[in-house]
């Protein structure tokens, strides 16, 4: 049968912006633990072709991680932008956001 496992997620994190300057710079840094919480495949799949390709797909899940996160954001009067990079070693993941303000 497939399951997957309860876990708690605790994040730290941070940020420090520059208010002295005419358009607000903010960095930020974090780190958080993923518990392993993925799907996985539990049992004796037997002879049947669907639950041997279910517990092939799904054989040991994956496993938990530490992940390290760095960030910016830099503010105008009508816009501003935001970035984020968080690693970890199974994926990376980046993203960058805007606002206009009208």
């Amino acid at each position: 049968h497939l399951s997957i496992s309860n876990g708690a997620e605790v994040h730290f994190g941070g940020e420090y912006t520059f208010t002295q300057l005419a358009h607000p710079f903010s960095l930020r840094a974090g780190v958080w633990h993923d518990p392993r919480h993925s799907i996985e495949y539990k049992g004796d799949p037997g002879n049947d072709i669907n639950t041997a390709a279910l517990a092939t797909l799904f054989h040991g899940g994956q496993g938990s991680q530490t992940h390290y996160a760095l960030g910016f954001g830099w503010a105008f009067s009508k816009f501003e932008i935001d970035g984020a990079a968080d690693f970890s070693t199974v994926t990376d993941t980046y993203s960058v956001s805007a606002i206009y303000r009208f």
